[in-house]
């Protein structure tokens, strides 16, 4: 299979092989910093990341006898779930996901499992099962917590069921924490720390305030110095960062000015290597257009210069 991804240096392809019966490698060819390779599914034909692949290699998934044993529970499970037989549906669910933990099917089954049993009670109202939402995404991330691609279930049951209901202040810890997992033992996939930074950015934006703008502008100006190095990272980054405050214009510009001092200090080489000085380029334009959107016409246009004289100089250079 043929994966792509972007990289520091611009847009990358390498490829997947199955190297035993039961292994599969995705290093050939593949060189570092890329924040998140697709590829095409070879069984189903639609898109699959990476890290999904990787997976495939684990132990228990390269067991016949653990494989089958899951997904017979899981069959089992949904039959229970056809004939109405709700209690067995959510016992089998369990066992499926205690015999597989690392099988991400098995947490899809309990989070719809989770799902159809929550109910929203109390004065304010709250799921009546709060506390198994918050094991379920406390364990979920904890088994994938090496690859953390593979717990987005656990971010969506965060979102829907655990965040809406608690202290901001929790939320924030608790995203936080996560982004520094990240850091430390997923570096390359950078654009998870931007999407939880945008969930955070949301959940201050949906509490209101006279000062959820300029919290978000807090966040993401201090965000865009520690986690910026990534490419792929920097830009969704930015992107996110100008559009929770594209409608305030005095913020806009900040967010914009923020970007750049962010971008000219963790991003620019000012290289001559073609790749990498016409990758820059494209996030000048990005910014560039961030300040035209904020009304400073004056500030896009001294921007394009400069990287017009960059990419000439990249372009002698490689000639």
């Amino acid at each position: 299979m043929t994966f792509g991804g972007e990289t520091d240096l611009g847009g990358h392809a390498w490829v997947g092989i199955k190297i035993q019966s039961d292994e599969w490698t995705t290093g050939v060819g593949r060189i570092g910093g890329v924040s998140k390779g697709m590829t095409g599914h070879p069984q189903t034909g639609g898109s699959i990341t990476e890290q999904e692949v990787q997976l495939w290699s684990d132990r228990a998934h390269q067991s016949p006898v653990t494989t089958l044993s899951v997904m017979r529970h899981l069959w089992l499970a949904d039959y229970f779930g056809a004939t109405g037989k709700d209690d067995d549906h959510a016992v089998t669910v369990r066992l499926a996901n205690q015999l597989g933990p690392s099988f991400t099917e098995t947490w899809a089954a309990l989070y719809a499992s989770l799902q159809k049993q929550t109910k929203l009670t109390g004065e304010p109202a709250k799921p009546g099962n709060l506390e198994e939402w918050q094991s379920f995404a406390k364990a979920m991330r904890q088994e994938f917590k090496d690859n953390p691609r593979m717990a987005a279930l656990a971010a969506e049951a965060e979102n829907e069921y655990v965040f809406p209901y608690g202290e901001g202040g929790d939320a924030s810890r608790m995203l936080g924490r996560e982004r520094r997992r990240i850091e430390r033992n997923s570096g390359e996939q950078m654009d998870l720390v931007a999407e939880s930074l945008k969930r955070e950015a949301a959940l201050i934006h949906k509490r209101g305030g006279g000062t959820a703008n300029k919290d978000i502008s807090n966040l993401y100006d201090s965000a865009l110095r520690k986690y910026g190095g990534s490419i792929t990272g920097f830009k969704m980054m930015a992107d996110d960062y100008f559009g929770f405050l594209k409608e305030d214009p005095e913020l806009a510009h900040k967010a914009a000015r923020d970007i750049e001092l962010a971008f000219k200090r963790v991003v620019e080489t000012g290289t001559k290597d073609w790749f990498r000085a016409k990758t820059e380029s494209s996030i000048y334009k990005m910014i560039c257009g961030y300040y035209r959107a904020a009304g400073d016409e004056e500030r896009a246009v001294m921007l394009e210069n400069r990287y017009q004289v960059l990419l000439k100089r990249a372009e002698r250079s490689a000639l």
